[in-house]
């Protein structure tokens, strides 16, 4: 990869709040993390349980 970013995690929530936990309990302790960058969709564009993995 090039650009700013060395790692693109692809998180799903139930709210703004519980990302916000998972960012403040979690990924912000990783050893080597100094910022993080987000966004958020503001609308679906298609609705689906389906995760590909």
């Amino acid at each position: 990869m090039t650009g700013e970013s060395d790692y693109i995690l692809r998180v799903i929530t139930r709210s703004i709040e519980d990302y916000e936990l998972f960012l403040k309990k979690v990924l912000l302790h990783f050893p080597g993390v100094a910022s993080v960058n987000s966004s958020f969709a503001l609308k679906s564009a298609k609705i689906t349980t389906h995760i590909p993995l």
